[in-house]
């Protein structure tokens, strides 16, 4: 990966920040770690926003995101995603929009 990628967010050059093994994961922070995948995850910074991200993920199709990270061995590096964080999620917005919270209504694409 060279240096001086465009930045998605506001177009300023980004340098190489970082690199980690594909298969790191927040469950470290709480001890569990994974076998070593061996495959590299860069990681760029924008030196005028502040902005961090990993160029070859982000340009990654909704397909690849199910097949290489949202698939049927994610909850063992995100197990609060299934009940914790939407729980979480659901009181911060009732707290942001109070007594309106439950009048709001979403949109369906459906």
């Amino acid at each position: 990966m060279g240096n001086n990628l465009p930045c998605p967010v506001c177009d300023e050059a980004c340098s190489l920040f970082d690199v980690v093994d594909f298969n790191k994961s927040c469950e470290e922070a709480k001890g569990k770690f994974l076998t070593l995948a061996g495959i590299p995850v860069y990681y760029a910074l924008c030196s005028d926003c502040g902005f961090c991200f990993a160029p070859e993920i982000a340009a990654w199709t909704l397909k690849e995101f199910e097949e290489k990270i949202y698939n049927d061995e994610y909850i063992l590096v995100d197990p609060d995603y299934v009940e914790v964080r939407p729980r979480a999620n659901a009181k911060n917005l009732i707290s942001m929009f109070g007594n309106n919270a439950h009048s709001i209504k979403g949109t369906s694409n459906n």
